[in-house]
């Protein structure tokens, strides 16, 4: 089996380096392609020349149409993934992927932890430890897992046809919870840690106005079900779930900053 690892970059982050270095430390075969703008690849293909480097086409200016492209450059891979410029994989996710090989799932997902911008593991964010009811949490407007711990099978990828491009910010969302739908779709959760987030200054993430717009669009058009009447007890099945990541998180922000507590 033949990962792909695709790190979709602008070619600036003072992260690079380091999300580059944490690909190329994992223990199995893996493909790695680098897409960023066309002026960038001469100086990245020199930097990093164990990954392939290619320029993004696209009209679109988006990091999914980007992600969509660099799919194709390698058609022999089993399973994929994608890395920010500014995030890193664990040494651990190597056995992410060889734990994927004996069960193959169709999706499978780690635990994640926030980082800082020295790379210090702050609290990991919540899971849904039980794979065979992610719907509950969609259908509650709650997000189960964290994208930098998942892995994504070329049949799921393939039936789905990539990240739909009508969504700036959430189109991972609308992935996952596409296939979350799908009854054939097997999930697996991986109870390790697997990967870390990193938060910085201008990123597109931090536009949440948009991003819950997204969000919320994505869910009426799957789910019926209002969220008020499953909102409640999901999340505190959550917190049961992750009771010792929201304390740590709860000790690092404090109150005064909702994604302290309670998202």
């Amino acid at each position: 089996m033949r990962t792909l690892i695709i790190t979709p970059t602008l070619g600036q982050s003072n992260y690079l380096s380091e999300t580059i270095e944490s690909i190329y430390n994992i223990d199995s075969p893996i493909y790695h392609v680098i897409i960023c703008p066309v002026k960038h690849v001469s100086t990245l293909q020199k930097l990093y020349h164990n990954s392939l480097v290619v320029a993004e086409h696209s009209e679109t200016n988006s990091m999914y149409d980007a992600i969509n492209q660099a799919t194709r450059h390698y058609d022999d891979w089993d399973y994929f993934t994608y890395i920010n410029d500014d995030d890193i994989l664990f040494p651990s996710f190597s056995s992410h992927l060889k734990n994927v090989r004996l069960c193959n799932p169709d999706i499978s997902y780690g635990m994640v932890s926030m980082i800082d911008t020295n790379g210090r593991q702050l609290y990991r964010l919540p899971a849904w430890k039980n794979p065979n009811t992610l719907n509950r949490c969609w259908r509650a407007g709650i997000s189960p897992f964290t994208q930098q711990g998942t892995l994504v099978s070329k049949a799921a990828y393939d039936i789905n046809q990539g990240f739909a491009l009508k969504y700036k910010l959430a189109s991972d969302m609308d992935f996952w919870v596409r296939l979350s739908c799908d009854e054939n779709t097997r999930f697996f959760f991986y109870n390790k840690l697997v990967a870390g987030y990193r938060i910085t200054d201008g990123q597109l993430s931090q536009n949440r106005s948009l991003m819950i717009q997204e969000k919320n669009k994505i869910l009426t058009n799957q789910f019926t079900t209002s969220k008020p009447q499953r909102y409640i007890s999901s999340r505190l099945i959550l917190f049961a779930m992750n009771f010792k990541s929201y304390s740590k998180r709860f000790l690092f922000h404090g109150l005064k900053r909702s994604e302290g507590f309670f998202n």
